[in-house]
């Protein structure tokens, strides 16, 4: 959808739709992966989710940075989206639902408050994070005169630190 964006507002709502599933995604992802394996492995197997969330991060905010200055954001978005869908596909060939049901046995019941602290700190941490990642480019151009492989290098040095 952000890909073929045909406004601004467009392209706001998908970039906002995009961000509800990746927090919905991750959500989905560290409970799976902690359900997945015995108790002594859970610490791990969260860290693969986080740590490939992370990676991500580190190593494609400048692969797209780059990417998007040589051939533009769209094709960049439309090979973003292709991927996914690769990744879709191959998820459904090679994961199987568990038996027994989504659940696994011993399910602790978290007090709504301490949930709603926990996504209200989650979303003010993402929004400050990301926020950077909106002005960085512009600062860097005019400031440092950084172009595309300048701004890409920023990125990636930032994401490694």
């Amino acid at each position: 959808a952000t890909a073929a964006a045909p406004s601004l507002a467009a392209l706001l709502g998908a970039r906002a739709a995009a961000g509800a599933c990746g927090g919905t995604f991750m959500a989905a992802a560290a409970a799976t992966a902690a359900g997945s394996v015995g108790p002594d492995r859970r610490g791990r197997a969260l860290a693969a989710i986080v740590g490939g969330s992370s990676a991500g991060t580190a190593f494609g905010v400048p692969a797209g940075a780059f990417a998007g200055g040589v051939v533009g954001w769209r094709p960049v978005f439309g090979g973003i989206a292709v991927s996914a869908a690769v990744a879709v596909v191959a998820m459904a060939a090679f994961f199987r639902p568990r038996p027994g049901g989504a659940r696994p046995n011993g399910t602790v019941t978290i007090p709504r408050g301490a949930v709603l602290l926990t996504l209200v700190t989650t979303l003010v941490w993402a929004t400050g994070s990301f926020t950077f990642f909106t002005y960085i480019g512009v600062v860097l151009h005019r400031a440092a005169s950084a172009g595309r492989s300048g701004l890409a290098g920023f990125l990636l040095a930032f994401g490694l630190a």
